[in-house]
């Protein structure tokens, strides 16, 4: 990320609450958010540190998706244990990104 720190001490510190501004990821990692968010609201926050990523990086998320059809064009998080995850953001964003837009 643009300060340095990566995207899980993001979403645990800042998005979950637990150390805002911090960089130990470690106080939030499989505890529920401190911050009582309505609907997909906290989704919708770690897409958007993957899209922050993603501008970063776009070299990266091209290269990643002309890999998936060697993969039947799936993403997956063995280490997921929701739908908030890696795996679903870059896949948001490659669609959003490659597909709709057709580049």
């Amino acid at each position: 990320m643009p300060d340095s720190r990566t995207i899980e001490q993001w979403y645990q510190c800042d998005i979950k609450g637990y150390e805002p501004g911090g960089i130990d990821w470690r106080l939030g990692k499989g505890k529920p958010s401190l911050i009582p968010y309505k609907g997909d609201s906290q989704w919708q926050m770690y897409l958007g540190l993957w899209r922050v990523w993603s501008i970063h990086n776009s070299e990266l998320v091209i290269s990643l998706f002309q890999k998936l059809s060697k993969h039947e064009d799936t993403l997956t998080d063995m280490f997921a244990t929701s739908d908030i995850n890696q795996a679903r953001a870059l896949a948001t964003i490659i669609n959003e990104w490659v597909l709709e837009t057709g580049t």
